[in-house]
């Protein structure tokens, strides 16, 4: 979450920037980016869909409008409320597909995240992070995370 704070993604519904200033001022919830609902009646596995690579924070206030929507609703919802050419980019500021999100496709986005996080943790620690293509990552994200 320190990372996403430090890289300044944005409100999903306000667009405005989370990082450490803002969260001091009003301080974000952390939100399952796929619900827990959904997840649970999906039948994906919980230590993906409860795990860091499926949170991100949020202001209360957007937390409670988007609930326990799946992205494709909560985006369509966020379209018609934000009525701009960069909702694309607030998704994607915190390092989330878009596609993956629109289309509601766990798989993809959780891959997508999972390595978009290392690369993430990566470039703070200023270098490479030796266990991304072992074989308990590639059981854990369905593929080597290069």
């Amino acid at each position: 979450m320190a990372l996403l704070y430090k890289g300044k993604g944005l409100d999903l519904m306000r667009g405005i920037s989370i990082d450490i200033v803002n969260s001091m001022e009003t301080a974000p919830d952390i939100h399952h980016i796929f619900p827990q609902s959904h997840c649970v009646k999906t039948g994906y596995e919980r230590h993906k869909w409860n795990s860091v690579i499926n949170k991100m924070p949020l202001l209360p206030e957007s937390d409670r409008e988007i609930g326990g929507l799946t992205p494709s609703v909560c985006s369509a919802k966020f379209v018609k409320k934000v009525k701009s050419n960069r909702v694309n980019s607030v998704i994607e500021s915190n390092l989330i597909d878009w596609d993956a999100f629109i289309n509601d496709d766990f798989d993809a986005y959780f891959k997508d995240r999972a390595m978009a996080l290392l690369d993430a943790i990566e470039f703070a620690l200023g270098k490479s992070i030796s266990d991304r293509g072992t074989e308990e990552t590639v059981k854990r994200f369905g593929r080597p995370l290069e």
